[in-house]
């Protein structure tokens, strides 16, 4: 509510919810909610269920693969236009273990060479059209940090993915492939932000001393080699 400026009046009309129950609920004092009222609730934010949750675990590994041709993604959360696109789009294959329990999705991208003002290489991440949409925007927001390093491990796997056709662009243009641009579509409060994601050793400092980070102030230990590994310490 706070993020989208709704005051409790105005979800209590679009709900028909009364303000007592919704005060309840808003302050933490409610024994339990019925699937009726929340999805009213979720309807009237234009959320996902999802959002209204803490999400807690105690091991989790994020593994990237190979890409693929996936046609129908639909946009999250939900909205209006609930029908799936038809659209064909690149997506790398994304498997999410948390606490022993797997579960598999696609994360789609755009592989794009922009001439202006200088020829540059450019990888849109669209987790906007992902299963893991609500997942990935859950676990940036507890730490911002955690970003940077998906972003360095999914471009760096599209660039592997897409050598070939990357090593054909090369040929054409004079591109530094040392820094490739990036943007990640859905992945928290602010709708868009860019990253450079630096391929050369350079980078591997910067991504180390992120990591650094990580593990010195936060609750959790993260591993990042050839996949992604938070857990309790």
């Amino acid at each position: 509510m706070e993020d989208k400026n709704i005051k409790i009046s105005e979800l209590n009309e679009s709900t028909g919810i009364s303000r007592n129950s919704l005060s309840l609920l808003i302050n933490g004092k409610s024994r339990g909610i019925q699937f009726e009222t929340l999805e009213k609730i979720v309807s009237a934010l234009n959320i996902n269920i999802g959002d209204l949750f803490e999400k807690t675990f105690n091991n989790l590994e994020i593994v990237l693969h190979d890409t693929q041709k996936i046609i129908g993604a639909k946009r999250q959360p939900n909205n209006k236009n609930k029908s799936p696109s038809k659209k064909e789009r690149f997506a790398l294959e994304c498997i999410v273990y948390e606490d022993g329990i797997a579960r598999k999705g696609f994360i789609p991208y755009n592989l794009n060479l922009e001439i202006k003002p200088e020829p540059k290489i450019k990888v849109d991440i669209s987790l906007n059209y992902s299963e893991f949409y609500s997942f990935f925007r859950n676990l940036f927001e507890n730490d911002r940090r955690l970003s940077y390093i998906f972003y360095d491990y999914f471009v760096k796997k599209v660039l592997i993915n897409e050598r070939e056709q990357i090593e054909l662009i090369k040929k054409t243009f004079d591109i530094n492939t040392d820094y490739i641009h990036s943007s990640l579509i859905g992945g928290g409060s602010d709708a868009y932000f860019f990253v450079d994601v630096d391929t050369t050793d350079e980078s591997e400092k910067t991504v180390n001393e992120i990591l650094t980070e990580l593990n010195t102030s936060n609750i959790f230990t993260t591993e990042y080699t050839n996949s992604i590994k938070i857990y309790s310490k």
